[in-house]
């Protein structure tokens, strides 16, 4: 059977439910459950039908079942998830896409969610030993293999989690337990929640969902917020199936009645909001922005052949022609325009980075969703032990998403290590008085709420 006919099967199914012909979509099910050729499959199909026959059968008798919209609500639901197992089963065989490209691989795989988190917990105690020896002790290149080793370990835990389907309770047990880990790092705890946001983006799973929901119910801070924003992603894409859950229409109810939940959904959504205008802005710098440079460039070149290399660039940039030929030619209204809009939160720098995406760290999809932290073997390798203050204002930076620091810091690895330690000296001196600034700001609760929800947006739109 084709992707395209198993997929008319799968739409047809869940129209006859939605015209609540359910006997209908079980007789659809069974016989698209038969091409799986799955035992355990067509058991299930067999418990949800005689459900649905006890359900007609009392109703018939005239007995009330003030449970009965509950009991026929929960058959739709379930009816759905079997048709996603079946539909998984028929197209991973073939499909090309990534995912059943990845889950194919996984399958072969003999380690467990469990024995990986293990293994991870293994190699990060490794690197934390080697890092703490003395400098004259410690290899750059052996601590960063160390580093890689231990990112290797968690992208496997990603794809383990993206591609797991059904998950099954103890499945369910086991990323409550790593989500709420606070030994394991934070940087592990966000690329599980974005794993189970993709898993869910795939097949619809309510237990998944509600371990997102409690992630946030039990932590209102950075990892709480972002799972909430992952939540809110999958709830979007199954609102058809969600309404009929009582379990998420007590979680949500709980919501509504908390202030600080509501002002958190109210943030998620203004910023989903922002990212539809990513594109826009994008095609405002393409189209308007850099053409009116380029159109520029002669009359740059003409005035910069008149500027000899001791002149005080200062004095250079201080100088009125500079502003006056800017303001004529529009750019400076555009660029007050684009600083507006990065201010208000708006994602201006997607066209910047865009072509920064093609190193082979992203060939990854794990590495998308990976949080930027100092310690990772990329930033390990490009900077060595250079950690100077152009790399602390890029860490502490509400301006670059996760995603975009590390395509900074992989478009220096091209340059030699000679230029990139003098380029990387001299933005210090430029960017030292920056640095302290940043460092020097005092937080704003509902700023960091707001730069944590931003950035984390953006980093799913890329």
């Amino acid at each position: 059977m084709d992707y395209n006919t198993i997929e008319r099967s799968r739409k047809n199914i869940a129209s006859l439910l939605d015209g609540r012909r359910v006997k209908d979509a079980i007789d659809g099910l069974r016989a698209l459950a038969r091409e799986a050729a799955n035992g355990p499959i067509i058991d299930a199909i067999d418990v949800v039908e005689q459900s649905y026959r006890y359900m007609l059968q009392y109703a018939a008798d005239g007995v009330s079942d003030p449970e009965r919209d509950r009991i026929y609500n929960d058959i739709v639901v379930k009816i759905k998830e079997i048709a996603d197992v079946v539909v998984n089963e028929l197209v991973a065989k073939t499909s090309p896409k990534l995912y059943y490209s990845t889950l194919r691989v996984e399958r072969v795989r003999p380690e467990t969610l469990e024995s990986l988190v293990k293994r991870y917990s293994d190699a990060l105690d490794a690197e934390r030993v080697y890092a703490e020896l003395p400098d004259g002790e410690r290899d750059i290149e052996r601590l960063a293999s160390l580093r890689e080793a231990k990112e290797n370990v968690a992208s496997a835990i990603f794809k383990k989690v993206w591609t797991t389907y059904p998950v099954m309770q103890p499945g369910v047990d086991s990323l409550r337990a790593i989500t709420s880990n606070q030994a394991l790092p934070d940087v592990l705890r966000q690329q599980v929640i974005s794993a189970v946001m993709m898993n869910l983006l795939e097949h619809y799973s309510e237990p998944l969902l509600l371990v997102l929901i409690d992630l946030y119910l039990a932590d209102r801070n950075d990892l709480g917020l972002k799972s909430l924003c992952c939540a809110l992603i999958v709830m979007y894409e199954y609102r058809g199936i969600i309404s009929r859950s009582r379990e998420l229409q007590l979680r949500m109810s709980g919501l509504v009645d908390d202030s600080r939940a509501c002002a958190d959904i109210m943030l998620i959504f203004l910023q989903f909001i922002r990212a539809r205008t990513t594109e826009r802005i994008t095609k405002k710098v393409q189209t308007e922005l850099v053409p009116e440079l380029m159109k520029l460039k002669p009359e740059l070149r003409n005035k910069l052949q008149g500027i000899d290399a001791d002149d005080d660039p200062e004095a250079i940039a201080a100088n009125p022609d500079w502003q006056e030929m800017l303001d004529k030619s529009g750019i400076t209204a555009k660029m007050m325009e684009l600083n507006k809009m990065q201010m208000e939160g708006s994602d201006v720098f997607l066209s910047s980075f865009a072509r920064l995406k093609s190193f082979p760290f992203f060939n990854d999809v794990a590495n998308w969703f990976v949080p930027f932290v100092m310690d990772s073997s990329v930033v390990t390798r490009v900077l060595r032990n250079s950690k100077g203050k152009l790399m602390e204002m890029v860490n502490h930076s509400g301006v670059f998403c996760d995603n975009d620091k590390y395509s900074f810091i992989l478009s220096l690895s091209g340059l030699p290590e000679d230029r990139r330690a003098v380029m990387l000296g001299q933005f210090d001196e430029q960017s030292g008085a920056m640095a302290e600034m940043v460092k020097s700001e005092l937080p704003d609760s509902e700023k960091v709420r707001e730069n944590t929800v931003n950035k984390f947006v953006q980093n799913l739109y890329r």
